[in-house]
Formats: C-alpha cells, sequence, structure tokens
C-alpha cells in the first residue's frame, strides 16, 4: 500500500484510538483500493490494540484461522516412569537415619517431598514388613530393609501399638492414604497362609488394637471378609486368627463393642463360618472359645444362635400359614424344628403366637374387623394352639403373650377379651388358666384395662363353676361312699390273707419244733429255711416284704425280720414259744414266729 505525498504517519496505537471515522484526517485512500478501519478492528478479535502476534500481522506462510480465533499449541504432560525401588529405599533410609523413632519417623515424613499418592501403597508395604514386597507374595524384595516394622516387633500389644499410633498420625496429616492402608490390610489378611504362626498373631494383635484405637482406614468389612476365603477357613489359620484378635480386643473393651464391630462387618450371626467345616457347629465353637477363656462370647453366641432358629421357626410358620397349608403338616413342621433347635416349650408358644399374628391380614379400618380377623385366625389354628399348650404353665404364657399383642397394638386394644373367650371355647386355654390370669396375672403391661374388660367373662365362669358343683354334691357324695366300700373290702381280704397265712404257719411252727429245740445248727438251718418260705408266701398272697434285723428282749440276737411300712406285710422274728400277730406300718397285718433257744 503506497501513500501520495508526505504524509506523517501516526503509530498504530493512535490510530486505534481515532477509530473509522477520523482515519481519513491522516490518509488518503484510492478508490480502487478502500477498506475501513472497522474492518480491521474486527479481524483483530475486536481488541482496541494491534498485536504484532495477531493475525493481522501474521507472516505470509502462516495459514489463516477460521474467525480469527488463535490455536495454542498445548504442552503434553510428560509421565515420569514407576520408581517404587527408589521411593521404598528413600522411605527406609528415613527410619534407619531415625534409628527406629516413630516420633521422628513422621516429622521426617511430613516435611519430605516424596510422591506419596502414587506409591502409598508401597509406603505401608514398608510399615508392615519393612521392605516393599514382592509381586504376588508377602516377602521383602531385594534392597534395603529396615528392623522396625512391625513382622519385626514381639507379639505384645506394648510393642505394637506405637505402630498403630504412628499411623493415625501419618493419616491425619496425608488423609490421601487411607485407602492405600485399606488395599494393603486386605491383601495381607488374604495371604495368612504366607506368613508364619507368629507373624500371624502380630498382624492380629495390630488389628485389634488398630479398631479398639480407632484407626481410620479399616472398616470391619475390610478386615472380616477376606478372612473367609475358603482354604485358610479350612486350614484353621482363620480361627487362630480371629481368636487372637478378639482376646486382644476384650482386653480394653467390652463385649457389645466388639459385637458392633461384628455388626458393622456382617459377621454377627455367621460367627460359625469363622471354623472349619467340618467342626462349624455350635457345640464345638463353644468349646474352642471357652477353652480360650472368652464365655462371654459363647454366652452370647448361644443366645445369638437361639434367636436365628427362633427366628427360622417364625419364617416357616408364617410362610406356611400364609400359603394356607394344612393344619397337620403345619403341627408336623413345627414338631420337627422345635425337635432339631431343642426350644424350650414356653418359647414355642411365644414364637408360634407371633408367627400366626405375622399371617393375618391387616385389612380391615375398624376395630370389628381387625377383631374378626384375628378370630377367625385363632379359630383356623386352634389344632395348633392345643399342641403347643400342653400345660397350664403353657397356657398362662399364651395368655401373656395375647396380652402383650393387644397392649402394643392400638387397633387390639379391645379385642382382648373376644380372644381369650374364643381361646376358651376351643378348649386351648382351661377355665382355671383363666381365673389365675385374672386374680393373680404378674404381667403389668394394661393389665386394669383387660382385667376389667375380662370381668364379666370371669363372673360368667364363676357362676358357672358355681351351679356345676351344686348340681354334682350328691354324685360326689356316692362317689366318696363307694370308695370307702372298695376300701373296706380290700382291708377284709387282707385280713383273711393274713389268716390263713397265720394258720400255715402255726402247723409249720408245730412240725419243727421238737427238732430246733435240740440242734443250734438246725435252728440257724430252719431259720433260713423258715425266711425263704415266708418270702414265698408273701409272693403267693401279693403282700410286699422287706429284711430287717431284730433284737431279743433277754438274750440278745440279732435274726432278720421282713417289714413294711406301706403294704399288707408279715414280719419273721425270734420272739417266744408262740405265733402271735401284730400291727405293723399303716396298713399292714404281720405276724411273729417265735423260736426259744431252748
Amino acid at each position: 500500500m503506497c501513500l501520495e505525498g508526505d504524509l506523517e504517519v501516526p503509530p498504530p496505537l493512535e490510530i486505534a484510538c481515532l477509530g473509522a471515522a477520523n482515519a481519513s484526517a491522516y490518509f488518503t485512500f484510492p478508490s480502487s483500493f478502500f477498506f475501513t478501519l472497522d474492518t480491521l478492528l474486527r479481524s483483530t478479535e475486536s481488541h482496541l490494540f494491534f498485536d504484532p502476534s495477531s493475525s493481522w500481522f501474521m507472516s505470509s506462510k502462516e495459514k489463516p484461522t477460521l474467525g480469527g480465533t488463535r490455536i495454542k499449541t498445548r504442552k503434553r504432560n510428560i509421565a515420569a516412569p514407576l520408581d517404587p525401588a527408589a521411593f521404598s529405599d528413600a522411605v527406609v533410609q528415613i527410619y534407619l537415619d531415625n534409628a527406629g523413632d516413630l516420633e521422628l519417623v513422621a516429622k521426617s515424613i511430613e516435611s519430605t517431598d516424596l510422591n506419596f499418592s502414587r506409591y502409598g501403597d508401597i509406603f505401608f508395604e514398608v510399615v508392615f514388613i519393612g521392605r516393599r514386597t514382592q509381586p504376588g507374595t508377602v516377602k521383602p524384595d531385594e534392597g534395603e530393609r529396615h528392623p522396625y516394622s512391625v513382622i519385626d516387633c514381639e507379639p505384645k500389644r506394648e510393642a505394637i501399638l506405637p505402630s498403630v499410633v504412628y499411623i493415625q498420625k501419618i493419616l491425619r496429616r496425608r488423609p490421601s492414604l487411607i485407602k492405600n492402608l485399606e488395599n494393603v490390610t486386605r491383601r495381607f489378611l488374604q495371604s495368612l497362609e504366607l506368613f508364619e504362626e507368629n507373624e500371624r498373631k502380630k498382624l492380629a494383635i495390630f488389628t485389634a488394637l488398630a479398631f479398639s484405637q480407632k484407626l481410620s482406614g479399616l472398616p470391619p468389612e475390610t478386615v472380616f471378609q477376606p478372612l473367609l476365603k475358603d482354604n485358610l477357613v479350612a486350614k484353621g489359620i482363620v480361627l487362630t486368627f480371629v481368636t487372637d484378635f478378639f482376646k486382644e480386643y476384650l482386653v480394653e473393651n467390652s463385649l457389645e463393642d466388639l459385637i458392633s464391630i461384628l455388626r458393622r462387618g456382617k459377621m454377627e450371626d455367621n460367627l460359625l463360618d469363622f471354623l472349619p467345616p467340618v467342626r462349624r457347629t455350635a457345640e464345638s465353637f463353644a468349646e474352642h472359645f471357652t477353652k480360650e477363656g472368652l464365655t462371654d462370647l459363647v454366652e452370647y453366641h448361644s443366645k445369638k444362635m437361639f434367636e436365628v432358629k427362633l427366628k427360622e421357626i417364625k419364617t416357616v410358620l408364617t410362610s406356611k400359614v400364609t400359603e394356607e397349608s394344612s393344619v397337620d403338616e403345619v403341627i408336623e413342621t413345627v414338631k420337627q424344628l422345635v425337635k432339631d433347635a431343642k426350644l424350650p416349650e414356653i418359647e414355642v408358644v411365644r414364637v408360634v403366637w407371633d408367627g400366626l399374628m405375622d399371617a393375618v391380614q391387616w385389612s380391615g379400618k375398624n376395630q370389628q374387623q381387625n377383631a374378626n380377623s384375628v378370630l377367625r385366625q385363632v379359630k383356623a389354628w386352634a389344632p395348633l394352639l392345643n399342641t403347643v399348650c400342653s400345660s397350664g404353665k403353657l397356657e398362662l404364657e399364651l395368655m401373656y403373650k395375647v396380652q402383650m399383642q393387644c397392649y402394643e397394638d392400638a387397633k387390639l386394644m379391645k379385642v382382648f377379651p373376644e380372644v381369650v373367650r374364643s381361646l376358651y371355647d376351643l378348649d386351648v386355654l382351661a377355665e382355671d388358666t383363666i381365673l389365675h390370669w385374672f386374680r393373680k396375672g404378674t404381667n403389668t403391661k394394661g393389665r386394669q384395662t383387660f382385667v376389667k374388660s375380662l370381668e364379666p367373662f370371669v363372673n360368667w365362669l364363676e357362676e358357672a363353676e358355681e351351679e356345676e358343683c351344686r348340681g354334682t354334691d350328691q354324685h360326689g357324695k356316692h362317689l366318696c361312699l363307694a370308695s370307702r366300700l372298695d376300701a373296706v373290702v380290700a382291708r377284709l381280704d387282707t385280713q383273711a390273707k393274713m389268716d390263713t397265712i397265720t394258720k400255715s404257719m402255726t402247723n409249720i411252727v408245730k412240725s419243727l419244733e421238737s427238732s430246733l429245740a435240740t440242734d443250734k445248727m438246725c435252728l440257724i438251718v430252719m431259720l433260713v429255711l423258715s425266711v425263704d418260705l415266708m418270702q414265698q408266701v408273701a409272693d403267693d398272697y401279693g403282700l410286699e416284704s422287706r429284711l430287717v434285723m431284730t433284737k431279743r428282749c433277754s438274750r440278745t440276737h440279732e435274726l432278720p425280720l421282713l417289714v413294711s411300712n406301706s403294704r399288707p406285710t408279715f414280719v419273721t422274728g425270734l420272739i417266744g414259744n408262740q405265733v402271735s400277730k401284730s400291727r405293723t406300718g399303716r396298713d399292714g397285718f404281720g405276724f411273729d414266729l417265735g423260736l426259744d433257744e431252748g
């Protein structure tokens, strides 16, 4: 572009400030070449100033851009190659420089510029093992190793606790490492079989102390779930690990705290899963942990297993009732479940009632509809209730369950007397049970309200009982008289038998008296024979006897004596030269065979 004349050309900044309207005061353009400053300004992205680097001042070799937008060349991020060995050596050197003083090590790590976000897993390998581990193993890799790791400590809480506190400090200053701790812990627990027995115990103590100190980065599911590998459980490694864990954790924490951890780790109901399959029984669990001194845990587990069995029975019962299975089928199912679970009868009554009530379709919108639903359920399953309520104590427990059901459910508050009356009509509850609950019931929840509502029915029962007694008085007298007559007949029959025995024995005595008087040895032989004879006679006449010892009054000789205190008997002994009848016991008769020693 050529300008005619000697014109004084202002600098570009001034041209930009003048604008297109005043630019003609300085320049004269040929008519064949026309453009405006406005076009110039638009082509430079509406900048107020000219930029030599803009497209207006581009060299002819550069390609123009669309719309005047500049294309910037981005610098590529060149990733540094991984060097875990160098990182591990640097951390190990920090331990060595501070002679294993974990307080100083923590301060040094805080001030270092090592890339922990990239090598977090390796850092915790150095903490636990003393050096980064070989891929796929728990063994240290080549390179320098420090002797202050968790594995190198003694298997005691005093030696391992400082490492837990040290890791807690590191995590507070570098929270991004929490995930790395979780990863390394999970990997080590899944590889317990690769550790020595002593090392596994150290890991168990560390884990227990980590939970006790509420160490970040160790959620319970991270600890317990990796342990459930079939090969670890089958070898008993898991059982040993959790035993050490439980014992160490309960040193400073309560059983409730341990149960809370197990619950969050989804192991509260599955403690038997820690046992090898061949020993996975409640008895083996109790035997093992009782031997280890964890009796509280055994009691808790027994109670938990009991609750699990109750829940299982309740679920099965509710399901079968909902499916409208036959009553006989449900009764057999409940009997089998109760037999397998070895449940107390009282608990069976409770769970059966709860199962039946859970199966009720509560579709009613008023009190009477709800009452009808309950009464229909009671009537339909009365045989099942009758089966489980086999005694007055169990019937009373059923009344308490009905009381609690009606007390806790507002829509059933007024249904109580109707349910009790229905259970009475169906022969599930006896009259004595209802009267006992009414007069001496011990459950206080809603009792006054329920007693008042049941009072009309109880009055009816008492009146019916009085009328029945008045109507049966004469019949009772006849029964009493008949009973007395039976007793008299039995007594007469017994007396006749005793008279026969006495007569027989008198003849025997007379026939043996002469020979017995001359020979003491014969006396002893005959005495033994007489005792045997007495027993035979007693057996023949349906009498009961027993052998005791008695003494002669004038000359002491210990002799056998057959006697009974409860049934008609006879007595044998040396008293004199005559046979005499005597009274023995309450209802018995007897006679004495007297033989003087001559």
